[in-house]
């Protein structure tokens, strides 16, 4: 049986960073029903895309 992965995917204009994590690093278990699986994605993507930006507020004079 192929060890089943989730890929992020997140851009803005030309730049796109995209990461593929298995379940077993996502820590992902066989007693977890698929609801639970989207919801514990969900959570970890958004912080995973927080992750990825950088922004910085300047305001000058």
């Amino acid at each position: 049986m192929e060890e089943k992965k989730v890929t992020f995917s997140c851009g803005l204009h030309d730049t796109r960073v995209t990461e593929t994590f298995t379940f077993e690093q996502m820590r992902i278990t066989d007693d977890m029903d698929d609801l639970e699986i989207e919801k514990y994605v969900d959570r970890i993507f958004k912080e995973w895309v927080w992750s990825q930006i950088s922004f910085s507020l300047i305001i000058d004079g």
